[in-house]
């Protein structure tokens, strides 16, 4: 085994940062943790979905994030959207998807994107 294929790559603090930078005048918070109850202001959550080794390749890992908003005003999530996926898009991931602004409950909406690619750990370089 290769020194490169022990490292374990994460991207969430690159992402979080992205996101944190969002230039708009809504204020919101990100977080890497969903919210216990219903959220009364914006929030964007990271969560991790896949970090595993490509098939047949020790130095090549498969990485998967997804993005929630969540909010009590379906326009203020309309708003952020298009801003974090082109934070998330700046950091060097695809959307993979990018599901409907759903009424959560009676109280908020939530909106999931997911991103993702694969990372050559010899360069630290997102690749497909």
């Amino acid at each position: 085994m290769t020194d490169e294929s022990l490292i374990l790559v994460d991207a969430v603090p690159d992402i979080r940062e992205a996101l944190e930078e969002l230039d708009t005048d809504l204020t919101y918070t990100v977080s890497c943790q969903w919210p216990r109850t219903a959220p009364t202001s914006n929030l964007i959550t990271i969560t991790e979905l896949d970090n595993s080794q490509a098939a047949g390749l020790l130095v090549v890992d498969r990485l998967s994030y997804q993005i929630d908003l969540w909010g009590p005003d379906a326009d203020a999530l309309r708003t952020l959207a298009p801003l974090v996926n082109a934070a998330v898009l700046s950091v060097g991931f695809l959307r993979t998807y990018s599901g409907p602004l759903e009424l959560e409950g009676s109280s908020y909406y939530r909106k999931t994107m997911r991103f993702g690619r694969s990372v050559d750990k010899r360069t630290m370089r997102l690749i497909d």
